[in-house]
């Protein structure tokens, strides 16, 4: 998102929302997904909420600007990979403490 398509700033202008909004949400998907690359779980949890957060609140303002469903269904759909990431995420961490705890 750091790269403004015509559409998106459409997009963008139709929610209300100014441009340089564009630039810093996507700053912060870039650094949201350096850290869940990282591997201290701690800080991989923030970035998830984070991303929670982010399209929790995209959602929101597709439905609250009196768009359909539709309009809104990106942020849903990443809303779902996100969540199902984040579980998945925890129960790897969870199993490879179990691992770490049987080996001593």
């Amino acid at each position: 998102m750091i790269v403004m398509p015509p559409p998106m700033v459409q997009m963008f202008h139709e929610l209300g929302l100014p441009v340089y909004f564009h630039t810093l949400l996507g700053a912060c998907k870039l650094g949201g997904l350096v850290f869940i690359w990282w591997p201290n779980t701690s800080v991989k949890l923030w970035a998830y909420h984070g991303y929670t957060y982010l399209m929790g609140g995209a959602i929101f303002t597709h439905l609250a600007s009196g768009q359909s469903f539709t309009h809104a269904a990106g942020a849903m759909i990443g809303l779902t990979l996100t969540l199902t990431s984040m579980v998945f995420c925890n129960h790897l961490s969870q199993s490879e403490a179990v691992i770490e705890k049987k080996k001593y």
